[in-house]
């Protein structure tokens, strides 16, 4: 971490403004078009390796919690977990919730009005929890009516305390979008609270009390189908800790947002979670289920030198101005 985890970023393209806190997580810290948040902005100083609870953080290299022999935070690579004597013998490596990339200084590769790059390569800290050389790079371009963003993961080197296992990856991002409360008044909000959110989802996953991932069911079973996929409206407490899967487009609709990604990001799960209570409405693409090192298919596993990529667009195109 740098000591200034709080130096700012700032991008504008024409209506549209954001900051970025390269020393917090290279954090999308606001989004705002026309003057009204889109991100629940993060107001107040960011404390070092603080979850920042607003804007859109990165999940890297993992998105949600692990657990190891039933301990909370703490995970096998995959060779060890698969053979008997090694996972005996195996010391497992820790890992916070939603990894580390959203507590580390990231560098500024490049910047300009409307665009920024972020680099986030491994260390020895990183190293005493992901036993893998890597870089991470984050672009951001802002929009006249949004923001597309884009994170690459490419593994340089397989470290001894890996045993040889591939870099397991499986990033995410958690917008907070800002979301008026069905009661309480908010002024300068786009009025999300009383719109629906479309997600074109098969199935549907309630996430337990501990923070994993229950039974997979069909989405029809828990809410209604609209035109796009699964409609319910945000004050429905049903979907405010709800994973949806099995998704069959590449678009989201949240009221007067839209959430899109390209082919080549392979988003495999919608995570929406909330508090009542409070202003903002997070819809995060997760490309695997909590605990997803050690699922079956549930990471992304790059050998030395591969790459992948991972992108997601936040457009209010057609918004009131």
């Amino acid at each position: 971490m740098t000591e200034n985890t709080n130096h700012k970023i700032t991008l504008r393209n024409g209506p549209t403004t954001a900051t970025i806190l390269p020393g917090a997580g290279a954090t999308l810290t606001s989004l705002e078009v026309a003057g009204k948040p889109v991100l629940l902005p993060l107001h107040g100083a960011v404390e070092p390796g603080a979850w920042p609870a607003g804007g859109m953080p990165v999940c890297f290299p993992f998105a949600g919690r692990v657990w190891h022999e039933g301990k909370l935070g703490a995970y096998l690579p995959g060779s060890m977990r698969e053979n008997k004597q090694e996972k005996q013998r195996a010391k497992p490596h820790q890992m916070p919730l939603h990894g580390f990339g959203f507590s580390s200084s990231w560098e500024v590769e490049s910047h300009s009005e409307s665009e920024a790059t972020l680099t986030l390569k491994d260390s020895i800290e990183t190293q005493k929890l992901f036993p893998w050389r890597f870089t991470a790079q984050l672009k951001y371009s802002l929009q006249p009516t949004g923001i597309e963003t884009r994170l690459n993961i490419r593994c340089d080197e397989i470290l001894s305390g890996a045993d040889g296992a591939s870099m397991p990856v499986a990033p995410g991002f958690h917008p907070y979008f800002a979301a008026r409360h069905p009661v309480d008044h908010c002024e300068g909000y786009f009025s999300f609270a009383y719109d629906h959110l479309e997600v074109p989802a098969l199935e549907a996953i309630a996430v337990t009390s501990e923070g994993n991932a229950g039974p997979k069911k069909r989405a029809t079973d828990l809410l209604p189908h609209g035109p796009a996929g699964i409609k319910a409206p945000l004050h429905d407490e049903k979907i405010h800790n709800l994973i949806f899967s099995g998704l069959s487009g590449r678009k989201i609709t949240l009221g007067q947002i839209q959430i899109s990604w390209t082919k080549e990001s392979l988003w495999q799960h919608i995570v929406c979670w909330a508090k009542p209570e409070k202003h903002f409405f997070c819809v995060e693409p997760w490309y695997g289920l909590p605990d997803a090192v050690h699922r079956k298919d549930g990471v992304m596993e790059l050998k030395e030198g591969d790459s992948c990529a991972f992108a997601v667009a936040i457009d209010v195109t057609g918004a009131a101005m």
